[in-house]
């Protein structure tokens, strides 16, 4: 390991973005996903993390997975970002995580015999708290659909997964087996994201007469398509009212049946997930009750897998970001670069705001000027209390949230003791009845509401509501009794001005709890800017918005044609004639997308020559012919 005690003090950055013409101006998924950066300063053997961006939110494009074109499309977009913080990228002692961007350090091989991807996702969650990497065991799995191609060659069919024992930050790493596949297929096949399909699994009592036999092969250490697929066929392909019970009529058959499925899909996660535990324990000789469990990857978002294993185990503690999926990929590329270049370092993840915070006082005088705005106070517990008793209300509040959930900073707020409350958010976000609304939670209060509960600051967590208060807030509870919560502690999580406004409702209703959703519509990522939240309240007829400590009240809906909509911030798009220009350059045999897209898997032929375009096409159609399953998934996004 290269521990290098004298790496300056300043500022660094990790990335995980792509850089790639060809999927940049053909707009096609290349590399990478959920484009990420992180800003960290380095004091001594303290390092923090300054500031970190989601490019989804600048950009508004879902998942943000538009490459760059070049490396100095990179520096200006970063640039911009620095400035903010009064820095430029002089300022920058290093930068690392995605090579093909030509101010990256790094080569992308981290750990020998395991992929930078996984590795990246391994140190998102057992560095979260340096205190107890250095003090204490920790198992972490990195449970994710894949790695990714920017960093170095992956082999389909080599292993795929990552996990690894830590002792006080002695490392042994292994391969592990993911989940992860089968959710992919079942969203693919089923046009429905992971999360409303774990949903759709709790909502009723459905299930199949015969589960599906579990066995040792579908430990998925590799991504195997043509098992995942062989699954997904033996789960779904006899499925009928004849097979199985339990059909509850609120719901159609279809859904009753894809709510069977998905909980065969639930059973043998968690044969995967104890299946290995088991073996791994054994094999390191762990106990579980002194073992803390680090999950990261996109499958570590599933909440109640992650309650059940920690159950099913009792392990000692939890530990996860909340950027679980690949958004949390440059804090744990960044976490690692300090471990192997400094060993020893203090760092701990203090909460989850570490996004934008921008100012909101320009847009509220435009909307002002223009009539949408009917009067803005300062907060007050007491008007905040009758808001929220009576209305949904916006809250924007500081920096944004980091990760897929909204945590307080960009969320949809209502009155929980109301049933009304989830009906009409899951109106508002366009979502099926059946969507649960999550809670926040006084910690202080979690364990008179919720049995077995884990501290779940970052809602990754899911637990069942006490059955002597169900009634008090049917508007969280998932119809199997469960719901999937955060808790808020008003001392270690950043967020004290939403704290005593739900304290103040507690005090006044004897309900310490609120619903809490994302602050975006379906296929929109979370609102950044107050004029995006803004925005989304005019649209939606939502007539208060928290905006800062400030209450805004807005009128005149019915005229609204969208002026607070701007611009994105950002954008890493080319413009239609350098596109034209590059097509004609790069492609001058007119391969079409499906065959160029494939470049990535390819690298060493020059589309631009005759004798290179037709041998990528031939490569293209070679391995489609070897494995078919290829054609259907290669473009995984």
């Amino acid at each position: 390991m290269n521990k290098d005690k004298k790496m300056k003090d300043g500022y660094y950055l990790s990335t995980y973005i792509s850089v790639d013409k060809d999927g940049n101006v053909y707009n096609f998924f290349a590399n990478r996903h959920d484009f990420n950066i992180a800003l960290w300063k380095k004091s001594g053997r303290k390092v923090d993390l300054v500031k970190y961006w989601e490019l989804e939110r600048q950009t508004r494009l879902k998942h943000h997975m538009l490459p760059f074109f070049d490396s100095r499309q990179v520096d200006e977009f970063i640039g911009t970002l620095l400035k903010r913080e009064g820095l430029t990228l002089d300022d920058i002692n290093g930068i690392w995580g995605s090579p093909h961007y030509e101010r990256s350090e790094d080569s992308g091989v981290l750990v020998p015999d395991f992929y930078c991807h996984g590795i990246a996702h391994l140190f998102s969650s057992m560095l979260i708290d340096t205190d107890i990497f250095y003090k204490e065991t920790i198992l972490g799995m990195a449970l994710d659909l894949r790695a990714d191609n920017e960093t170095e060659t992956r082999t389909y069919g080599a292993n795929e997964y990552v996990g690894c024992v830590s002792r006080k930050g002695k490392l042994e790493y292994f391969n592990i087996a993911s989940p992860a596949l089968l959710w992919f297929i079942f969203k693919k096949e089923c046009n429905m994201e992971e999360g409303s399909l774990m949903a759709l699994a709790s909502a009723t009592k459905c299930r199949k007469v015969k589960p599906v036999m579990l066995e040792e092969r579908m430990l998925f250490k590799t991504l195997d398509y043509e098992l995942g697929y062989e699954i997904y066929h033996t789960i779904v392909d006899e499925l009928s009212e004849e097979t199985v019970v339990d059909i509850d009529h609120a719901f159609t058959l279809e859904d009753n049946l894809l709510s069977a499925a998905v909980k065969e899909v639930n059973r043998i996660s968690q044969y995967i997930m104890r299946t290995q535990i088991v073996k791994i324990l054994n094999d390191y000789g762990l106990d579980a009750t002194d073992t803390y469990l680090a999950l990261s990857g996109g499958y570590g978002l599933n909440c109640p897998n992650n309650s059940w294993v920690m159950r099913e185990f009792g392990f000692k503690g939890f530990l996860g970001a909340p950027c679980m999926n690949d958004s949390g990929e440059a804090l744990g590329m960044g976490l690692f670069m300090m471990y192997s270049r400094l060993g020893r370092f203090d760092f701990k993840l203090k909460h989850a705001f570490y996004g934008d915070s921008l100012d909101e006082a320009d847009i509220l005088q435009y909307l002002s000027e223009r009539g949408f705005v009917l009067g803005i106070t300062d907060i007050d517990a007491k008007t905040f209390v009758n808001d929220i008793s009576n209305n949904v209300i916006v809250w924007v509040d500081g920096g944004a949230e980091i990760g897929p959930r909204a945590l307080g900073h960009r969320s949809l707020l209502g009155d929980p003791r109301r049933i009304e409350t989830k009906n009409e958010l899951n109106r508002i976000k366009q979502r099926q009845f059946w969507r649960p609304v999550a809670p926040i939670v006084l910690e202080e209060f979690t364990k008179d509401w919720f049995e077995d509960m884990y501290v779940s600051p970052y809602m990754l967590q899911t637990s069942q509501i006490r059955k002597e208060k169900a009634d008090f807030v049917p508007a969280i509870i998932h119809l199997d009794g469960s719901s999937r919560l955060q808790t808020l502690n008003f001392d270690t999580d950043n967020n004290k001005l939403l704290y005593a406004m739900i304290y103040a409702f507690y005090k006044h209703t004897g309900v310490p709890i609120v619903c809490n959703t994302s602050l975006n519509d379906r296929g929109e990522p979370i609102c950044n800017r107050p004029c995006e939240a803004l925005h989304f309240a005019l649209k939606k007829h939502i007539k208060i918005a928290y905006i800062n400590g400030k209450r805004v009240e807005l009128t005149n809906f019915d005229k609204y044609n969208g002026e607070s909509k701007f611009e994105p911030e950002l954008s890493n798009t080319l413009s239609k004639q350098r596109k034209e220009e590059y097509i004609c350059s790069r492609n001058p045999y007119g391969l079409s997308v499906d065959v160029i897209k494939w470049k990535s898997i390819f690298p060493d032929y020059d589309i631009s020559t005759k004798d290179g375009a037709k041998a990528l096409k031939r490569a293209v159609e070679m391995s489609i012919k070897q494995s078919p399953i290829l054609e259907r998934v290669f473009d995984e996004n």
